[in-house]
C-alpha cells in the first residue's frame, strides 16, 4: 500500500475528513518523525517531511473553511515557503468569512528563526495563540512567563500558554492572566502533549466552554498522553476524559 493512502485510511477510521480520496491522493511518501524519550520524559525529535513539504494553498478547501468554528495555524508552516503561503491564505479565507483563527508557535526555533513570518501572520490578525513558557517569552522578548504574558495580553484577543504539570496562564478578552492548575504528575513521554492540549481546548471552545473551562478540561487529556509512550490516546480513552 502507498504510504499516503495509509495516512489517508487512518485519518477516516479516526473519523477525520480530508479533501482527497484513495482515487485522486498525490504522489509522495508520509512524513516520518523519530521521537527519541530520555528518562525524564522529554523528547527529541528526528523529522523526515515528506509530501508536507510541498504543502501550498492549492490544498486549501475554502468552502469548508469558511463553514469551520475555528482556523488552526501550526507554527511550523512558516518554515516551509509554500507552507507559509497557504497559511497566509486560509488565514485571509478565515478572516473574510469571520473564522476565529488560532495559531501555535509550535517551537522555540521557529520563533527564533523565523520572526518575520510570525509577524505578517500576526498583522494579518489571531484571535488565539497557544505556546509553551519558552516559545511566549522569546516571542514576547521577556525574561519570565509573567512578563510574557502581561505582553500577550495586552496585544492579543486570547492565548494560552502551557506550564508543564503546573497548568496553563489563559486570558481571554485581554483580561488579567489567570492560572489554571493542573495535577502534577511524573511524565513518561511528553511528545504530543501540547497539540493534544490545544485540540482539546478547540474541542471544548466550539461546545461551548470558555478559555478558562476549555483549558481545564483539557488538562487529563494532555496528562493521559505524557502517562504513556506514543502521542495518540485510544477511541476508548478519549471518550472516557472527554466525557467528564
Amino acid at each position: 500500500m502507498r504510504p499516503v493512502l495509509f495516512f489517508l485510511r487512518d485519518l477516516s477510521t479516526q473519523g477525520i475528513g480530508c479533501n482527497y480520496d484513495e482515487t485522486d491522493c498525490p504522489e509522495g511518501v508520509t512524513g516520518e518523525c523519530i521521537s527519541m524519550i530520555t528518562p525524564d520524559g522529554e523528547r527529541t525529535l528526528v523529522t523526515h517531511l515528506g509530501i508536507t513539504q510541498s504543502y501550498s494553498p492549492s490544498e486549501i478547501v475554502a468552502a469548508a473553511l469558511t463553514q469551520s468554528q475555528y482556523l488552526y495555524i501550526e507554527g511550523y508552516l512558516v518554515s516551509s515557503e509554500t507552507g507559509f503561503e497557504a497559511a497566509l491564505a486560509a488565514q485571509a479565507i478565515a478572516k473574510s468569512a469571520g473564522v476565529p483563527i488560532a495559531l501555535t508557535l509550535s517551537d522555540i526555533g521557529m520563533v527564533q528563526g523565523f520572526r518575520d513570518q510570525f509577524e505578517r501572520l500576526f498583522d494579518v490578525g489571531v484571535d488565539l495563540i497557544f505556546a509553551n513558557e519558552d516559545e511566549a517569552m522569546a516571542w514576547t522578548k521577556t525574561a519570565t512567563r509573567d512578563e510574557a504574558a502581561s505582553r500577550l495580553a495586552s496585544s492579543s484577543s486570547a492565548f494560552a500558554i502551557t506550564l508543564g504539570g503546573e497548568g496553563a496562564l489563559v486570558s481571554e478578552g485581554q483580561r488579567e492572566p489567570k492560572l489554571i492548575p493542573a495535577r502534577d504528575l511524573s511524565p513518561i513521554d511528553t511528545t504530543g502533549a501540547g497539540d493534544t492540549f490545544a485540540g482539546g481546548v478547540l474541542y471544548y471552545l466550539t461546545s461551548g466552554c470558555d478559555l478558562a473551562e476549555a483549558t481545564a478540561r483539557s488538562h487529563p487529556l494532555a496528562a493521559a498522553v505524557v502517562s504513556q509512550y506514543g502521542a495518540r490516546l485510544s477511541h476508548d480513552a478519549l471518550q472516557t476524559l472527554s466525557a467528564k
